[in-house]
């Protein structure tokens, strides 16, 4: 346990680098936490304090995506992106 304590403690900057994430939080405090913890370790966070902002971060994350390859991946092309919960338009 202590092990794992440590190592999780160690900072790894570049863990999440190239990773991009919607965060959804009402709560201020924990909301600038939460992308604080994110940032550091290499993501692109979109923070967004409502459900509302946060859909239309995804649709825009989602329209980058698409313009920046040619092809869907065969998930997305069964209706699976975005986590399967996400309208396609």
């Amino acid at each position: 346990m202590v092990e794992f304590w440590r190592s999780a403690n160690t900072p790894q900057s570049a863990i999440l680098s190239g990773i991009t994430i919607v965060v959804v939080e009402d709560y201020p405090d924990t909301l600038f936490g939460i992308v604080q913890f994110l940032t550091r370790h290499g993501a692109k966070v979109f923070p967004c304090p409502d459900a509302f902002q946060g859909r239309q971060a995804v649709r825009e994350v989602r329209l980058k995506v698409r313009t920046n390859r040619s092809q869907t991946t065969p998930a997305e092309a069964q209706g699976y992106g975005c986590g399967g919960g996400c309208p396609s338009k």
